[in-house]
């Protein structure tokens, strides 16, 4: 059975769009989608009809959260709180009823997902260093925990006698005696100076974990966030990836 794991879309249609071509090539059996459908991009309706109709699990992440009012945006900073303003005009009833039944985070065989954290969920704090995942992997009991928030896509392993170290191998095969923390990075908005989508393909049936990155025409996203007026900052960081 073959897992597929997406995040932070942030109303990216186009970039969407070419990870589900993805997808199917590598004849995934599921799709789950860790959040963040809309936020900072200009389709955020027809990513959420796009994401109700692919995805098998379906969670909510903090700019779902904000979109939908139940956050304040004075958390966020200026150029994300003025595109979540934007998108709570944006988004049809029909879509803004599909957020607010969404969950924070779901079980599912020996995989725990979540949006941001596994130990405080709806806190929506970050997990960026072995020191930071060594106090998380406490919060869950399966195997692996996949993540995304962060727009980052890194591997965190636990052995009981090795401790907690990060994973540098985009395709890895998943050991018995490790436990593990995943973030698939994003689909619409990546931040690790490559802008190019990304998503992680989890193999059950040969235990394999592997981390791949998708081209789209960037242009074509940034032309219709300027037809909008979204903030220039969140326009140009679409072509470097940060």
């Amino acid at each position: 059975m073959k897992i597929a794991v997406i995040s932070d879309i942030h109303a990216n249609l186009v970039a969407l769009e070419k990870v589900l071509v993805s997808i199917r090539e590598y004849q995934c059996d599921m799709i789950v989608c860790l959040g963040d459908i809309v936020g900072y991009g200009p389709k955020p309706n027809e990513c959420i009809q796009m994401v109700e109709k692919a995805a098998d699990i379906v969670l909510l992440g903090n700019h779902d959260y904000a979109a939908i009012g139940l956050m304040n945006v004075d958390s966020f900073n200026t150029f994300a709180s003025q595109a979540i303003q934007w998108t709570r005009q944006q988004l049809t009833p029909e879509n803004a009823k599909y957020l607010q039944q969404l969950p924070v985070e779901k079980s599912w065989q020996e995989c725990f997902f979540v949006h941001a954290s596994p130990c405080n969920p709806d806190f929506w704090n970050y997990v960026l260093s072995p020191r930071e995942a060594e106090t998380e992997f406490e919060c869950f009991e399966q195997q692996l925990c996949f993540i995304g928030h962060s727009h980052y896509p890194l591997v965190f392993s636990y052995h009981p006698k090795m401790g907690v170290n990060k994973e540098s191998s985009v395709k890895m095969v998943l050991e018995k005696e490790k436990r593990y923390i995943i973030n698939v990075g994003s689909v619409g908005q990546p931040r690790d100076n490559n802008p190019e989508a990304s998503w992680v393909l989890y193999d059950r049936d040969h235990a394999l974990l592997k981390r791949l990155r998708i081209s789209y025409p960037v242009e074509i996203v940034q032309d219709q966030m300027r037809d909008h007026h979204l903030p220039p900052f969140l326009i140009e960081r679409l072509s470097h990836g940060r």
